[in-house]
């Protein structure tokens, strides 16, 4: 734990900063955190970054090879290329059915697709890590060669704004921004139901969202018109673009396709439709690193592509990684507001469940009202395999567990 704790790195969790921790006998460890909050046994049970290592894993303070105590263990590693995992012959739960899992690197995620066609690899997929291009996916749907899988995730995928821009600081502008976009029509037309409409920041399912508390803004481009002429903005010159004081009304959406592909069609569809309205959408398309780095440090964007955590991460996790200000900035990921930060921890630090409900509803509420973010779609977790090569495919409960890998078996 001593890798991990009072990190900054690890800000998103409550169960970073510790005053004190004690080993009270050989089962038994005390530990004193600086702040109460009740997900804090939640998110020790992460295996990431909570791990147990090993003591022959480290030798001088160093990690050296990866010794766990699951149902796998690595047989050989090739950086960058490949890795193979067998069975744990000490593994006391379900013992896997296959003798041997070798994964391979495909950054492309073209390129991973034809892997799957040409027999070079038998499934590919995922939520996070290996994503199947949605033009892909309906592809493989219609190719009886190959089953398809999908589940659905607690995952959102939204537009943040930059509120370094002061255009960003007029509400009327942010609900605009909202209402221009047609929510349904990204999930079923473009994206051909590999998704979901997204009518909110957070999925219905996580924890303390409510119908009342957590909601966005129905399509509808003549009220996005109305507001931002509201908001002093008219197309003077006639060019389709509007302005005001004599600027354009021109923004930089930041946006990256390594982790998914699929934001390239959305954000050339976003264009379109702040197109319709009067805006002009500037695509900045990065690699994951250039991403992450303009998100966090040079913050050169006016709009931004983002997603939320997931699983057991929603909603605490997720809302401290948005809200609460970066390691060593004075600003937010999304949107920086001290009035807001205060109601998150103060639900966080809440351990009595019916109270901690009425401090969500006014956290949810205030993000809703605010229009802090624009909710774009819900997206699904997909995998496609050979049916001719594998059975007993599942897919797992998490993206720390996104197969049933102990089920699968082959012909």
């Amino acid at each position: 734990m001593k890798r991990w704790l009072n990190n900054d790195r690890h800000a998103t969790l409550s169960a970073t900063y510790v005053d004190s921790m004690e080993a009270v006998d050989d089962h038994t460890v005390k530990i004193v955190y600086k702040d109460v909050a009740y997900p804090i046994l939640t998110e020790l049970t992460y295996p990431r970054p909570v791990r147990f290592l090993s003591p022959s894993t480290i030798k001088d303070g160093n990690f050296t090879k990866p010794v766990g105590t699951g149902p796998w263990m690595l047989e050989s590693y090739t950086k960058d290329s490949e890795f193979t995992l067998v069975p744990n012959p000490y593994y006391w739960g379900e013992k896997p059915k296959i003798q041997r899992l070798r994964f391979k690197v495909i950054t492309d995620a073209q390129a991973r697709v034809l892997a799957l066609q040409s027999g070079e690899v038998d499934m590919v997929g995922g939520d996070l890590v290996g994503k199947i291009p949605m033009e892909s996916l309906t592809e493989l749907k219609k190719n009886n060669a190959f089953q398809v899988f999908t589940k659905g995730t607690m995952c959102s995928h939204f537009i943040s704004f930059n509120q370094n821009n002061p255009i960003f600081q007029d509400k009327n502008v942010r609900l605009a921004m909202n209402y221009a976009v047609d929510k349904k029509a990204i999930a079923e037309k473009l994206f051909e139901n590999n998704g979901l409409e997204a009518k909110s920041l957070y999925q219905r399912g996580v924890p303390y969202t409510t119908e009342e508390n957590n909601y966005g803004y129905s399509y509808d481009k003549e009220k996005a018109k109305q507001l931002l002429a509201q908001a002093g903005y008219a197309d003077s010159d006639g060019d389709g673009i509007l302005e005001k004081d004599g600027k354009k009304l021109e923004l930089k959406l930041l946006l990256s396709t390594d982790e998914f592909p699929e934001w390239k069609p959305l954000s050339e569809f976003l264009q379109s439709e702040y197109a319709e309205v009067g805006m002009k959408l500037d695509l900045n398309i990065l690699d994951k690193n250039g991403y992450d780095d303009s998100a966090t440090n040079t913050r050169d964007f006016d709009l931004m592509l983002m997603r939320t955590s997931s699983d057991s991460w929603v909603p605490h996790g997720s809302l401290r990684e948005l809200f609460y200000n970066l390691p060593k900035h004075d600003y937010a990921k999304a949107w920086t507001d001290d009035s807001l930060k205060f109601m998150i921890a103060d639900a966080l630090s809440d351990m009595d469940e019916k109270d901690r409900q009425e401090k969500y509803d006014k956290v949810f509420s205030y993000i809703s009202e605010e229009a802090l973010t624009i909710p774009v779609y819900y997206p699904i977790s997909a995998f496609a395999v050979n049916p001719q090569k594998v059975t007993g495919f599942e897919i797992g409960v998490n993206n720390y567990a996104p197969v049933k890998w102990e089920r699968l078996d082959v012909k």
